[in-house]
């Protein structure tokens, strides 16, 4: 519920006062406002007025004039008030008690219609079913109406319409409009009514208390109600708001009662109540429970999605998690992290912060202690979290890992936290606040006694603080720590070099570049390699003779670790330069980053000069990829195909290729200069690959037939499959196009040859036409960029054998060692 403070509040009150001595006829007027709830002009508004008198059969109309000289004495008593220009609107504070009270007094219905009729909601020229909000008041406005009518279907509707709209982006949500209006203020008596839609009141009501305990104000009112539905005979039955009362019990630290009701009976969702007992057990510190419950919540889970690799969009689901974290062994953090990392990677999850943070930890307590200098400079800007649980647990990740840092940043906000927390009912996180707060050095809690108000909530909740989860440790403690987790057995009986391998993985950054991320991988019990641990570029740089098993090559990459310590705020400054992608080309251990198993062909490739035949009688003559323009970069990765990523040095006679073609990148010749273009091509066909449109051989190289036949590319994704159609003119290597797309003719170095080949665009085509008709799979998963995107192990099986049945005429390409099994 919105938070009111106590000048608010006084305020408020002096509106209420000043409004119940106004006239009949202001208070109408007020009434009409607050209905329209957008600004409105005076003229308009004396129109809605007359419309609602007529339709009322109240008594006769106002002219324009006296509809000015009441709203200006409205204004002068501030229940009006003007919005910049665009009207006047009723007072924020008294608009919903305006509204409310046009309702019992049976003034709403009218008023509807007329505001209605003079402001209706335009609907879209080409398509007279889709609603056009010119502003998110006239949205709010049209869900009030179906809110004070009690009417979901009616809000369904708008809510539907705004959020189709393409051109006016969603502003607003409906819980946010809902929330708004009926806590302002919340009206015991008021709210009841909406009993007669039950899904409405209901909503409304989780959504008051869920915003409660989100932004810690204070909603005893709401929860007194939700308090008096389970005490009821018999209780709701609805499965989302039975655990929505479990979740409150909980974060208000009645944990008997939690357990109590989840003992009750059996239940339709087994896995979120077993993630809530799972919370609980975490609660009172009861770990191992925790887990336990968790992974079978997990087994239930994928079992009910047929997908291995998900995990809990929910609250609970951190509880989990954290669980894992406490039992602090190198296959439980490796756990937590593969969990923490599948939710902070969906930016627009409302727990990826929070994730994100989890995961820094964990590769902390792995041993990757320069993740500790991201997390100390982050630990500013999450004061300003979007919610509450995400502020507790930031808190808890910075306190966790460097106590010192924590008693200089976290002060102030552990004691607002607490405060908030306390008033608005909230025990389980009052208490995080207050054990925290009592372990932080340093005089600095304003004359509040943390320890007394730790010990009397522990008491009272049965709740062992988060904040003894883990004990801080020192950077040299964590490191050693994870070393000796590497291997249990005893130091006689270490393994020997051989078993380690040093592997790269590699996120590509279309517009930005890329970032390595080397690990050690050990050989299993069951031969095979482990996931991997992070080994910090700092640790290659300076440490190298420490890892005795890495190969020439990965000495070669390391030796491009260069540390900047003109990079501020960086913990460790140590970073690769340009070169170590360079010289991790053809390396036989490089993988993606979001996808470990898949392995990544690194080649090294040349600039490619276009020659493409426009309309009107031009030719464009351009550079692929383009010379950066800083002077700075000297190598420009692109990706070729799903698992190849060609690395590009940009050499001196490239950059004076960019200058000539100017900043744009781009050179329009004349048609008519098409042999001096010819002569331009033969000129530079020894330092980069020509693609033509308009021919043209070159002498120093040698003509070899174009290959049409269309190459698949598979890569696993998920429980699927992405599938890419391409086609790759010279049979021995080089470069990979869309079928039909490109220069004709297309000069490049295969395996140190210089190479020409005309290809046969419209050949290309059709063979990849051939090969889409003979996977009519493929046309039921369209993905963006001309790609496939098969998230079903049916439908890949069913891809492969149509592929099969094709035999020649498809060359078909999976990533190198990969396996994909059909489940």
């Amino acid at each position: 519920m919105c938070p009111m403070a106590p000048d608010v509040e006084a305020q408020r009150a002096q509106l209420i006062e000043a409004y119940s001595e106004s006239t009949e006829l202001q208070q109408e007027l007020i009434q009409l406002l607050s209905v329209a709830y957008a600004p409105i002009g005076h003229s308009v508004l004396g129109e809605c007025f007359n419309l609602y008198r007529i339709d009322g059969n109240y008594a006769k109309p106002l002219n324009l004039a006296t509809v000015r000289t009441q709203l200006k004495k409205l204004q002068a008593m501030k229940l009006v008030i003007n919005a910049g220009g665009q009207g006047r609107q009723c007072h924020p504070l008294l608009v919903e008690i305006a509204t409310r009270d046009a309702v019992r007094a049976g003034r709403f219905e009218p008023m509807v219609r007329a505001v209605q009729d003079r402001q209706p909601v335009q609907r879209v020229k080409w398509n007279r079913n889709l609603l056009y909000f010119t502003s998110d008041e006239q949205f709010v406005r049209e869900v009030r109406i179906g809110l004070y009518r009690g009417d979901w279907d009616y809000i369904q509707q708008q809510y539907e319409a705004y959020s189709r709209n393409m051109y006016a982006p969603l502003q607003i949500s409906l819980a946010e409009v809902l929330v708004r209006v009926c806590s302002n203020p919340f009206d015991i008596d008021w709210f009841r009514t909406l009993k007669s839609n039950p899904v409405l009141y209901q909503l409304a009501l989780f959504n008051l208390l869920y915003t409660s305990w989100l932004s810690l104000t204070p909603a005893q009112d709401a929860f007194a109600l939700l308090e008096a539905e389970f005490a009821s005979d018999p209780p709701p039955q609805e499965e989302q708001l039975r655990i929505f009362w479990v979740e409150q019990l909980l974060l208000q630290g009645r944990l008997t009662e939690a357990e109590t009701f989840m003992a009750q009976d059996a239940h339709q969702q087994p896995d979120e109540w077993l993630l809530h007992q799972g919370w609980l057990h975490c609660l009172r510190g009861e770990y191992d429970r925790a887990i336990d419950c968790g992974e079978k919540a997990l087994a239930i889970a994928r079992k009910a999605h047929g997908k291995r690799k998900l995990f809990f969009n929910n609250l609970p689901g951190v509880f989990f998690v954290l669980a894992l974290i406490q039992a602090g062994t190198p296959e439980r953090l490796r756990e937590a992290g593969e969990y923490a990392a599948l939710i902070a990677k969906q930016h627009d999850h409302w727990l990826s912060i929070l994730y994100d943070r989890l995961e820094t930890v964990i590769a902390i307590l792995q041993g990757d202690v320069s993740q500790k200098g991201f997390l100390l400079a982050v630990s500013g800007s999450d004061a300003d979290a979007d919610h509450s649980i995400e502020n507790l647990i930031s808190m808890l990740c910075l306190y966790w890992v460097d106590v010192d840092a924590a008693s200089e940043a976290l002060p102030q906000r552990l004691n607002a936290f607490y405060a908030q927390a306390q008033a608005a009912g909230y025990d389980s996180l009052a208490l995080e606040a207050a054990a925290m707060a009592e372990r932080l050095p340093g005089d600095w809690t304003s004359g509040v006694d943390y320890p007394a108000i730790a010990q009397t909530l522990g008491q009272q909740t049965g709740i062992t603080p988060l904040t003894t989860l883990l004990t801080p440790r020192a950077a040299w403690e964590l490191s050693l720590n994870a070393l000796i987790g590497l291997n249990p057995q005893s130091p006689e009986s270490k393994a020997a070099p051989t078993d380690y391998r040093l592997a790269w993985f590699v996120t590509f950054f279309p517009s930005v570049g890329w970032r390595l991320q080397p690990r050690e991988q050990k050989i299993t019990k069951r031969g095979t390699w482990s996931k991997g641990r992070m080994i910090a570029p700092r640790r290659l740089a300076t440490e190298r003779e420490s890892f005795d098993y890495l190969t020439p090559q990965d000495i070669q990459v390391c030796s491009h670790i260069k540390a900047d310590y003109r990079s501020y705020g960086s913990y460790d400054p140590y970073e690769f330069q340009e070169g170590a992608i360079v010289a991790l080309v053809g390396h036989p251990l490089v993988f993606w980053e979001d996808a470990p198993t898949t392995q990544v062909e690194l080649v090294e490739g040349e600039p490619q000069l276009w020659v493409k035949q426009k309309k009107g009688g031009w030719l464009t003559i351009s550079l692929s990829p383009p010379v950066p323009a800083d002077n700075k970069s000297s190598v420009v990765v692109t990706k070729e195909t799903p698992t190849r990523l060609r690395v590009v040095p940009i050499k001196p006679e490239h950059r004076r290729i960019g200058e000539i073609l100017g900043p744009k990148n781009l050179l329009q010749v004349p048609e008519v200069a098409q042999e001096r273009v010819l002569s331009a091509i033969s000129a530079v066909s020894g330092i980069v690959t020509i693609h033509s449109d308009i021919g043209g051989g070159v002498e120093n190289a040698e003509a070899v037939p174009s290959d049409p036949k269309p190459h698949v590319h598979l890569l696993p994704a998920g429980d699927g499959l992405k599938a890419a159609l391409l086609t790759r003119p010279f049979p021995e290597g080089g470069p990979y196009y869309r079928p039909g797309a490109g220069g004709e003719m297309v000069v490049a170095e295969i395996e140190g040859k210089r190479l020409q080949t005309q290809r046969d665009l419209k050949q290309e085509k059709k063979l990849a036409r051939a090969v889409e008709k003979g996977c009519p799979t493929l046309q039921r998963y369209p993905d963006q960029d001309g790609e496939w995107l098969l998230d079903e192990p049916e439908a890949c099986l069913e891809l492969l054998l149509e592929l099969q049945d094709l035999g020649d005429q498809v060359v078909v390409e999976w990533p190198e060692g990969e396996k994909f099994r059909i489940a």
